[in-house]
C-alpha cells in the first residue's frame, strides 16, 4: 500500500477532527458558525436527556 497517502489521510482526519473539536467554542464567535454550533449543541442535549431517561 501507499503509506504516504495513508499517512496523509490520517493526518488529515484527525486534524480534522481537533478542528471540529475546538471549532465549536471559536465557531460561536464567527456568525456563520453559530447555527452549525447551536444545532450541534441541541443534538447533543436531545440524546443526553433521552440517555439520562433510559436509566
Amino acid at each position: 500500500p501507499d503509506w504516504t497517502a495513508i499517512g496523509v489521510t490520517a493526518g488529515v482526519c484527525v486534524f480534522a477532527w481537533f478542528f471540529v473539536g475546538l471549532g465549536r467554542p471559536i465557531g460561536r464567535k464567527l456568525p456563520f458558525w453559530r447555527e452549525a454550533a447551536a444545532r450541534g449543541e441541541e443534538a447533543e442535549e436531545a440524546t443526553r436527556q433521552s440517555q439520562e431517561s433510559r436509566t
